[in-house]
């Protein structure tokens, strides 16, 4: 595969579930294969940003959440691919998965920009809580000048501000998955995020979204704590 030469970030949100027979397993296969998990993830720690995250107390259908930022795709590829060959692999079930790459906002400038992720790399913070909101913009969005674009974008930035413990990162999957934008939202709480929804509700910008579903509500968790939870 060619090697993309810029310094783009590509990511993954990779969302698994364990298929229930692994836990019929006995417990001492059930302990290799996580130590052997846990092995690969660590080894991973070097070549990327790897934040992982549980979902076993907000979602029916996901357990855990890999998030994975790197400037070779490769080794996107190289993770997935040891994962699966571990003894946990073959019960790992891939329940939604979203790729994407960062880049500078083009529409804002000037309004405290530096307050959000929006100027290019992607850089996780320590937040106990991730929000994963993959959306979709209607045709009638990208028909708009930059300058009404910029204007809803500022709006929307100026109420989006007024709430700093939440750090946003925008990133692009237009022509490279099914969705237009992921926002991933870390935040300190449950009820800070859920407060600045209810306050972006009526912001113009949205009347151009489409399709802003499912949203995952993530819980920062050590992948060793994850497992055990889940095992």
């Amino acid at each position: 595969m060619e090697k993309s030469k810029s310094k783009t970030q590509f990511m993954r949100f990779a969302f698994y579930r364990l298929d229930p027979v692994f836990r019929k397993l006995d417990p001492n296969v059930r302990l290799q294969a996580k130590e052997e998990a846990l092995s690969v993830l660590d080894r991973f720690k070097d070549t990327m940003i790897l934040r992982s995250y549980s979902l076993i107390a907000t979602r029916a259908d996901i357990d855990f959440l890999l998030w994975q930022i790197v400037e070779d795709v490769d080794v996107l590829e190289d993770l997935a691919s040891k994962l699966m060959h571990t003894t946990m692999g073959p019960y790992l079930r891939m329940g939604a998965s979203y790729f994407a790459l960062s880049k500078g906002s083009v529409y804002i400038e000037s309004i405290e920009k530096e307050a959000h992720a929006l100027h290019g790399k992607v850089q996780p913070g320590t937040h106990p809580y991730l929000f994963v909101c993959p959306i979709d913009k209607s045709g009638q969005w990208y028909k708009l000048s930059d300058a009404d674009r910029r204007k809803m974008v500022d709006e929307h930035v100026a109420v989006s501000v007024k709430h700093p413990s939440i750090k946003t990162h925008v990133v692009y999957s237009h022509g490279i998955d099914d969705r237009d934008v992921v926002i991933a939202f870390e935040a300190n709480s449950i009820e800070d995020f859920h407060d600045a929804v209810l306050a972006l509700r009526d912001s113009k910008i949205n009347e151009h979204v489409v399709n802003n579903t499912p949203v995952y509500t993530c819980v920062n968790r050590d992948p060793k704590l994850i497992f055990d939870i889940i095992d």
